[in-house]
């Protein structure tokens, strides 16, 4: 009776499996329409520039405001457009690279946690010996707080590098855009939103030279369009080096999931093994 829990269990392990998978296939179906960096490269190649920007994350929302500047107040968006295909095209890489590294964090986990159904199930065959049926449950509910705990830190970690770059980009862009052709400041702070920046760890050096940017501006009534390019450009750093900070979180992650879930499921499925042999 006991071998036949432990195959619903693990009928029930692998239903969650590809109930997952299911989930994965949908969010790709209906994030790649909203999503799609070669028709918004391509977009930005071609030159034919209209208000229907394809998406792609914070950077179609920066290229549409440009383009509503470029028509209104006939705005050179050029320079600014070729630096954002050159960091979306780099984008597209880092994300692709932490997808795979996303991907194979829960191949391994749920692989190893497969492997433990896997051993029970011959030791029972082999052993001639039953489960508890609490404890087999206790098991399969430890492997899957694992995987949504997997799900969860993921969330946070992406959530804690690239909260608000979104708005940084759109603010700077819009504001150094609207600066270079004269607009008067209280127009280019009420467009850019730039005075209305949150706060970031990250970003907290960027913001304070923002500010000390936007207070000479304020003062002087002019500033070097390289200043600003400058900033754009440590932006850009900052962005790239939270990509690499991510995939490093993702590399903990990885060794807590092995260390709290993955191995202690492991040695607790010998543990049982071993209690009914003495038993």
């Amino acid at each position: 009776m006991n071998y036949l829990y432990v195959l619903v269990f693990v009928g029930l392990w692998f239903l969650f499996f590809h109930l997952l998978e299911l989930k994965n296939i949908m969010t790709q179906i209906r994030l790649k329409p909203r999503n799609n960096y070669q028709d918004f490269v391509n977009y930005i190649a071609l030159g034919r520039l209209s208000q229907n920007v394809p998406s792609y994350y914070f950077y179609s929302l920066v290229v549409e405001k440009l383009i509503i500047f470029k028509q209104k107040f006939g705005i050179d968006v050029k320079s600014s457009l070729r630096e954002i295909r050159v960091a979306a095209m780099k984008d597209s890489q880092m994300r692709k690279k932490t997808k795979e590294e996303l991907s194979g964090l829960f191949f391994q986990y749920l692989l190893m946690a497969a492997f433990t159904w896997v051993f029970l199930i011959n030791t029972q065959l082999t052993l001639n010996i039953s489960f508890s049926l609490v404890k087999i449950s206790l098991l399969l509910i430890w492997q899957v707080v694992g995987i949504v705990m997997a799900i969860v830190g993921n969330k946070i970690a992406f959530h804690s590098c690239f909260a608000c770059f979104n708005t940084y980009f759109k603010a700077l862009y819009i504001f150094r855009s609207l600066l270079n052709i004269s607009r008067p400041i209280s127009e280019v702070l009420l467009e850019s939103n730039i005075s209305q920046l949150r706060d970031h760890k990250a970003l907290y050096f960027i913001k304070k030279r923002t500010q000390l940017l936007v207070t000479h501006i304020k003062t002087y009534g002019s500033l070097s369009p390289e200043e600003f390019d400058q900033l754009v450009i440590e932006l850009w750093d900052v962005y790239d080096i939270q990509h690499r900070r991510y995939k490093s979180y993702l590399t903990v992650l990885k060794f807590v999931l092995l260390f709290i879930f993955v191995f202690p499921s492991f040695l607790f499925g010998i543990f049982l093994s071993l209690n009914e042999l003495v038993i």
